[in-house]
């Protein structure tokens, strides 16, 4: 792999990528946690 230095607009194309890449896994996260505690809370009732 190429080192671009200074961060060209790949590096910051790439780091859009992953960081929409780490919101879309959050989102999923606390979805699933989010299930889970509807399941616990049917589960009590």
């Amino acid at each position: 792999m190429a080192k671009s230095v200074g961060g060209g607009p790949e590096t910051k194309q790439r780091i859009k990528e992953l960081e929409s890449k780490l919101k879309k896994t959050d989102a999923s996260l606390t979805e699933a946690e989010a299930l889970m505690v509807l399941r616990k809370k049917v589960a009590t009732i």
